[in-house]
């Protein structure tokens, strides 16, 4: 059964209750009540028993969104090299869960922090088997591009569609939800 439910919880008497609420809906535990509002978390498209968030390394699953937006990325996998007829690279396995990994961990570390999960990046295809993510929000986009190599440097464009723009290079062995405040902003 499906559950679609956006409602703010009833206020327990006990906390740790209502922590542990928290965390099975996806919902950071450390977001004050006054912050808290449905529009934080979407708990839509879970089957029941799903609402488990802990893992083994003591990390939040992440939403619904971004999990479709991961799992459809996978076909990535069956473009091969020449996939468009003019000699483009194919992508590999370890470049796409490179991708997931930084996308999972940086979504994970903006929740935790602000409570509000990430909008979903479309996952595309990028220059010679690099890949792409990349946001196209109402009031801001932002791509950033994975690249092939193990220990290279990602790419990063974003732009507030008016006055300010930002770019750089970001090292994958390093957290950079910064990058994701700035697009939720």
């Amino acid at each position: 059964m499906a559950l679609a439910l956006a409602v703010r919880p009833k206020k327990h008497k006990n906390p740790s209750q209502s922590r542990n609420w928290r965390e099975r809906e996806g919902i950071s535990p450390w977001l004050p009540d006054e912050l808290f509002s449905p529009k934080f978390y979407d708990t839509s498209n879970y089957k029941d028993g799903e609402l488990e968030k802990k893992k083994e390394n003591d990390s939040f699953d992440i939403s619904v969104s971004l999990k479709k937006s991961i799992n459809d990325s996978k076909c990535l996998l069956e473009l091969t090299d020449d996939w468009d007829g003019e000699g483009s690279l194919g992508y590999s396995e370890l470049t796409l869960n490179k991708t997931i990994e930084f996308l999972e961990e940086n979504a994970r570390s903006h929740f935790l922090n602000s409570g509000v999960w990430v909008t979903a990046p479309e996952i595309c295809p990028g220059p010679n088997g690099s890949i792409d993510l990349l946001w196209k929000l109402e009031d801001r986009e932002l791509l950033i591009n994975i690249p092939v190599e193990e220990s290279g440097l990602a790419d990063y464009y974003g732009d507030d569609l008016g006055i300010n723009t930002i770019k750089g290079k970001l090292n994958l062995t390093e957290k950079h939800e910064w990058i994701l405040m700035w697009l939720m902003k």
